[in-house]
């Protein structure tokens, strides 16, 4: 019998284990990457966690006018080699950078992406702790009912205040780059994922099924 039939926690255990590798490999790669181009050449195009210059966002075609007389128009960069006589192209975004950004627009700037990070290193950590309180405790016991728990909240809360604190640091990029336009505009960009919030409710409710099958496994217990 091999090992991953012997422990049905392995197979989760062992991915979560591998992507947390592959994250850190690969910061610290980005990392050492920064550091020597700043030894060698005195600055770094590398971004490490969002942060860097030029502060770049992605702006939807909603939040800030294109070029144009007053429509919707894209921008002047478009697909090389369009069968204009068959297809037409429409942009939907555009990148805005800051050439020079103060270190409050680049902490702005970066939200977006740190926001990634610590969801995916904070939620495979969570993941991790539940593998191993079941391993040590048993799967239907209150801790790791609780650490379940734990897990749905950080997933729910992430899943809903995140892309808004995204969006307004956006805004403020936005804001600063082009005229007229407040850094609440960036709010209308959050992007929320009903995926997630699907995934962060399932687990809550699977945790409460954990809570309440720890009388029977008690009893179970108690009998044997």
């Amino acid at each position: 019998m091999s090992k991953t039939s012997r422990d049905p926690l392995a197979p989760i255990d062992i991915a979560v284990t591998a992507l947390l590798a592959l994250l850190a490999g690969g910061l610290a790669l980005l990392a050492v990457i920064a550091i020597v181009d700043l030894a060698v050449h005195g600055s770094t195009d590398v971004r490490v966690l969002g942060i860097g210059q030029p502060t770049c966002v992605t702006a939807e075609s909603g939040d800030v006018p294109w070029g144009g007389s007053g429509a919707q128009e894209p921008p002047a960069e478009g697909v090389v080699g369009l069968h204009t006589d068959v297809a037409r192209q429409r942009a939907t975004q555009a990148e805005v950078c800051l050439k020079d950004p103060t270190p409050m627009q680049q902490a702005a700037g970066s939200l977006a992406t740190l926001g990634d990070i610590v969801f995916a290193v904070g939620g495979l950590l969570l993941v991790q702790r539940v593998v191993r309180t079941a391993r040590r405790r048993g799967l239907f016991t209150e801790e790791t009912a609780d650490r379940t728990r734990q897990l749905g909240w950080f997933l729910l809360v992430m899943t809903l205040l995140w892309p808004v604190l995204a969006g307004a640091g956006t805004g403020v990029v936005l804001s600063a780059a082009v005229r007229d336009v407040s850094w609440r505009r960036g709010l209308l960009s959050a992007d929320l994922s009903y995926t997630l919030l699907v995934v962060a409710i399932g687990v809550l409710t699977f945790a409460r099924i954990l809570r309440q099958a720890v009388p029977l496994q008690e009893e179970v217990d108690s009998t044997v």
